[in-house]
């Protein structure tokens, strides 16, 4: 895996990327969140948009929690009515303009 870091005037970001496939493993961009402007709800739309046009299907939302202006959800893929928990998808969500400041696959 290579570690990719760039630093910007308002933050960091750093992710992961798989040598085979060039596969985003894990994503986090540590700029400071304003105040919020977004609901939950609006969050959630946000990070589930996130994850279907980056081909992550039948992912249902199980978990969430606010922190630091940030929504965080916790998604796990659902087969047939079996959730697959070792493939649970974290996303953390800006409230103040709905970036997805964060990706974390695998992650409890």
């Amino acid at each position: 895996m290579e570690l990719l870091t760039q630093q910007q005037a308002d933050g960091r970001i750093t992710a992961n990327v798989s040598e085979k496939g060039g596969h985003v493993v894990w994503y986090l961009n540590s700029r400071d969140i304003g105040t919020p402007k977004l609901s939950v709800d609006q969050a959630r739309e946000k990070a589930e948009d996130f994850l279907e046009s980056r081909g992550y299907k039948g992912m249902v939302n199980i978990y969430f929690q606010q922190q630091d202006n940030r929504a965080i959800f916790n998604f796990i893929p659902q087969q047939n009515e079996v959730i697959i928990y070792p493939d649970q998808i974290k996303i953390n969500v800006a409230l103040d303009d709905g970036q997805i400041v964060a990706l974390m696959p695998g992650v409890t």
